[in-house]
């Protein structure tokens, strides 16, 4: 296994820039999943890093070497391709063991590699079978042993699980983080999908336009998003815009009715500015008698507007006393559409963010 290193990479397609400035550092044996909307520059970067791609500017350096112009046959990785690009005239071993004849493996050592990796991915008594007698995720598993075949130092992923079904695809997440475990490699995915993102990566690098908007574990990105873009990217959350203004020698956020939202703001936000209070629906709790009142809770009426059962889970659609909607996630189905509630929350779990003159979250 490998470091990964990107230093200043950007890529440029005449005038439009796919890539800009990336720069990071991915230790050996991390599991790093870039995360974004579709065209935010997360294959581009992995392309360039397998070397299909060359980068306009900058370094990319795989175990502390400069391999940014080398090509892809010459930078010990494996890939795993979105549509898995097997032979559909091979069956499973010889797709698995395609690689190593064509880098003139000894006969006995593809042959006891092959079986090594059948087994790794539960594919002993499939190895004689064609592609076309294959499920998705059977498919899916005999692209990833073949990218593995030649022990490649860094594991590249690039939608492996797009095309599966949800549950297939949970299943398929269980698999990858298994082999992954087993073989200690260093990997790198690529996905749109916040929840594989979050079930699969010691870290998430989320991209958007070009470029790192937040890098960090799940629980970071998911609990301290760095900006409104990464707030809404990892998620669900309720926006709740609010005014600041000042009572007594303190800052507070308040309704557009007046109502005091949190007490206590600090002092980097302007007497008079806009601010939005992001709150997660979980960190919303339902009651039917309101919450104390502390420095540290804030405890509003509301009415329930809307409940959907989701199994482990009910979603209410509340509005609060000023016409704003919000949603709230909780375990207790007690409520229904038309009763008045409380809902409180915890200052803790607030995230805030300025807005600019023009009205912009920041």
């Amino acid at each position: 296994m490998s470091s990964v290193s990107l230093r200043g990479v950007s890529k440029s397609y005449g005038g439009s820039v796919a890539v800009r400035d990336v720069n990071l550092e991915i230790s050996e044996g991390e599991f790093i999943v870039l995360l974004g909307p579709s065209g935010c520059g997360k294959t581009t970067t992995l392309r360039m890093i397998a070397g299909f791609v060359d980068p306009t500017a900058g370094q990319i350096l795989l175990g502390g070497k400069d391999v940014t112009r080398l090509p892809p046959r010459k930078r010990d990785i494996g890939m795993v391709f979105q549509n898995y690009a097997l032979f559909p005239n091979m069956n499973v071993a010889e797709n698995i063991a395609f690689g190593l004849r064509r880098r003139g493996a000894p006969r006995e050592t593809i042959k006891a590699r092959v079986e090594e990796l059948l087994d790794l991915v539960h594919l002993s008594s499939q190895a004689d079978y064609h592609i076309d007698e294959l499920s998705g995720g059977q498919q899916q598993r005999v692209a990833l042993a073949r990218a593995l075949a030649h022990t490649p130092s860094v594991l590249l992923m690039d939608e492996p699980l797009g095309a599966l079904d949800l549950k297939l695809r949970e299943q398929l997440q269980e698999e990858i983080l298994r082999i992954k475990k087993t073989l200690g490699i260093t990997t790198i995915l690529v996905t749109h999908d916040q929840q594989e993102a979050m079930a699969l990566a010691d870290r998430i690098v989320l991209m958007d336009k070009g470029e790192i908007r937040q890098a960090g574990t799940a629980d970071n990105l998911y609990r301290r998003p760095a900006s409104p873009f990464v707030a809404g990217f990892i998620g669900k959350r309720n926006e709740i815009p609010a005014d600041v203004a000042g009572m007594g020698d303190q800052l507070i956020a308040r309704a557009s009715d007046g109502t005091i939202l949190v007490i206590g703001l600090p002092d980097d936000h302007p007497l008079g500015g806009k601010v939005t209070i992001n709150l997660r629906p979980e960190h919303l709790i339902l009651s039917r008698e309101p919450g104390e009142a502390c420095s540290d809770h804030t405890s509003l009426s509301a009415t329930v507007t809307g409940k959907r059962f989701l199994g482990n889970v009910v979603h209410y659609e509340l509005t609060l006393p000023w016409g704003e909607a919000v949603l709230s996630e909780s375990r207790d189905g007690d409520h229904a559409v038309g009763d008045s509630v409380f809902v409180s929350f915890a200052h803790s779990d607030i995230v805030m963010f300025p807005e600019d003159s023009a009205g912009r979250r920041k």
